[in-house]
């Protein structure tokens, strides 16, 4: 299926390259979203927006429905990964705040005495 002129059409790189310049200029820098426009990217690419035409695969009826399933499983796979990282995120931050609240409280603890006797007895 020919839809016009190869050198007409953007090319997948540039297109990636601008969505992502301009995500990043409008503030965007959550990993997810980022990573949400380089997914939107590739669907186009295989959706046929950046060729001239689309590829034929030539699947069978039932090799192309396992192969829906299939990609529904990685995707409901994909979901769970990231949303069990997420939490082990969440996890992480509230640890290290934990540990710097402590550091700071131990730095205090020792120079505060140190202050002390260098102001007040001197």
């Amino acid at each position: 299926m020919f839809r016009g002129d190869q050198d007409d059409k953007e090319k997948p790189e540039d297109h990636l390259r601008q969505q992502l310049a301009f995500a990043k200029d409008m503030g965007a820098r959550d990993g997810s979203i980022l990573n949400s426009i380089v997914a939107k990217n590739v669907l186009h690419e295989d959706l046929g927006r950046f060729d001239s035409f689309l590829p034929r695969y030539n699947l069978d009826e039932d090799t192309r429905d396992r192969l829906i399933v299939h990609a529904r499983q990685d995707a409901a796979h994909a979901v769970i990964n990231t949303a069990a990282l997420l939490d082990q995120l969440g996890t992480l931050r509230r640890t290290l705040r934990l540990i710097l609240s402590l550091v700071l409280v131990l730095i205090f603890m020792v120079l505060a005495p140190i202050i002390y006797v260098l102001v007040v007895k001197n």
